[in-house]
């Protein structure tokens, strides 16, 4: 009997907290997006907060079940959605070197809105792609998973195609940031760029896609950009969200961090495939020293900037679906 009771209380609490969690204004789509992104993240706990920065069980972002934030989906990629066998059979799409070779901006839109329908008819929230590295060396592994040598037709097929995604209710995720040349060697090898070729030949792509198509996440790549690892390096980031004014989530790509005081003060957002750094373990002592910058001034040091921009992504995600999908494909 005294079982009864006890599950009988559960299920009651339970569903009271179901019917409260309901009524909270960050789920109110009728509230503007700041007035939300506010009352959740005052909800959270820092403890949650943190475990929002680092993925889960390989291409997942973490949940906070006790406010009802589900573990969001990932997948790769640039040639149709195919995850190591995650998510079953997909589409086959044309390489986006194949699709930047036809010069075709409406094309590019086109691909971009079947890639956003695919990902929504699967239940998966991240687009692992575009990929927009320059192809500047002849054996790079992965030159015909982006968009050419040419910086300029790379930005101009890559807005179109984010924007296709994205009017889907997708988040697409460009990579990989930046100047990202080779697979050999990857996790060691040194991108030594100038300035001047930084700016005109590596950068524009996802400059574009940051400030014309409105990209929500961007990857880094896994190579040290002259000589500091491109989730750490702060110059490069700084581009990306001082310079460029990107408000999305700046992810690792998977296994590439490689500490958590450096990579978290200088602007990355998520840990992505090694849960290492990120986590309660390395973040608490680090804010607890005051060694950490990750909070907005001058605020308490439970206003994360990094939760904020995982929570925006999240009420972008939850959107419903008559929000995006009758939507047509944009023409450039």
């Amino acid at each position: 009997m005294n079982r009864v009771i006890v599950a009988c209380c559960i299920l009651l609490c339970t569903s009271v907290w179901k019917i409260s969690a309901q009524d909270y204004p960050f789920r109110r789509a009728d509230l503007p997006v700041e007035e939300r992104v506010e009352d959740l993240v005052r909800r959270m706990t820092l403890e949650e907060k943190i475990d929002l920065l680092a993925g889960y069980q390989d291409f997942y972002l973490h949940p906070c079940e006790r406010l009802g934030i589900p573990a969001f989906k990932l997948a790769d990629g640039p040639l149709g959605l195919a995850s190591w066998g995650l998510f079953g059979k997909a589409t086959a799409f044309p390489s986006a070197l194949s699709l930047a070779a036809s010069w075709n901006r409406d094309l590019a839109a086109r691909v971009g809105d079947c890639y956003g329908q695919e990902w929504r008819a699967r239940g998966i929230h991240f687009l692992l792609a575009p990929g927009v590295n320059t192809y500047r060396a002849s054996k790079g592994a992965r030159n015909f998973e982006y968009m050419g040598e040419d910086p300029y037709l790379s930005s101009e097929m890559v807005v179109p195609f984010i924007k296709g995604v994205q009017e889907r209710g997708v988040i697409a995720t460009v990579k990989h940031f930046a100047a990202n040349d080779q697979e050999y060697d990857r996790y060691r090898v040194s991108s030594e760029v100038s300035e001047r070729a930084l700016r005109e030949i590596y950068l524009p792509a996802f400059k574009a896609a940051v400030q014309k198509a409105g990209v929500k996440a961007v990857m880094t790549g896994y190579n040290l950009l002259n000589g500091v690892y491109c989730t750490e390096n702060k110059y490069l980031i700084d581009i990306l969200k001082k310079e460029w004014g990107f408000k999305g989530m700046l992810m690792s790509d998977w296994a590439c961090t490689y500490s958590a005081d450096k990579a978290a003060n200088h602007g990355l957002d998520l840990e992505m495939g090694s849960n290492d750094w990120f986590v309660r373990e390395k973040l608490l002592p680090l804010i607890e020293q005051g060694r950490y910058g990750g909070f907005t001034e001058p605020a308490s040091k439970w206003d994360f900037l990094t939760a904020r921009s995982w929570i925006r992504l999240f009420l972008f995600i939850t959107r419903k679906p008559t929000e995006w999908h009758t939507r047509q494909p944009r023409r450039e």
